[in-house]
């Protein structure tokens, strides 16, 4: 992953307390990090179009989208045509749930504190000639 751009989708605005975490200095190689941010406030619309090389996406950060341009934005990303999801990693155990284990939702709070996240890579697109 050595000269990647990677970009991180935090949940909350400023909240690097639970996101995605890449190894640093020479076994990380360089790594181009840039904050996505999905709130009402701020412009998603070109997000896909920066030619990052992979985006960062937590189930938390997914349902929580607000404004005009991130819903599009995380429909656009999750549905395969730009970027493809390579990994998927989260917590390695699921804690009991009465609420899911009567079929509803995992409180935000318990939802947010133990994300999943899922790592898109950018689709190589054929060149003509």
């Amino acid at each position: 992953m050595g000269g990647a751009t990677v970009g991180i989708t935090p949940g909350f605005y400023g909240d690097w307390t639970y996101i995605a975490r890449f190894p640093e200095g020479p076994a990380g190689g360089t790594l181009t990090v840039d904050e996505l941010r999905l709130r009402s406030n701020f412009d998603a619309s070109g997000y896909l179009g920066r030619g990052l090389d992979f985006i960062t996406l937590s189930d938390a950060t997914a349902g929580g989208v607000s404004g005009d341009t991130a819903p599009t934005f995380v429909r656009e990303l999750t549905r395969g045509d730009r970027y493809r999801a390579v990994a998927t990693f989260g917590p390695p155990w699921e804690p009991l749930c009465l609420p899911r284990q009567l079929g509803a939702e995992r409180p935000g709070d318990l939802l947010y504190v133990r994300q999943t996240f899922t790592v898109y890579e950018r689709v190589a697109r054929a060149t003509s000639g």
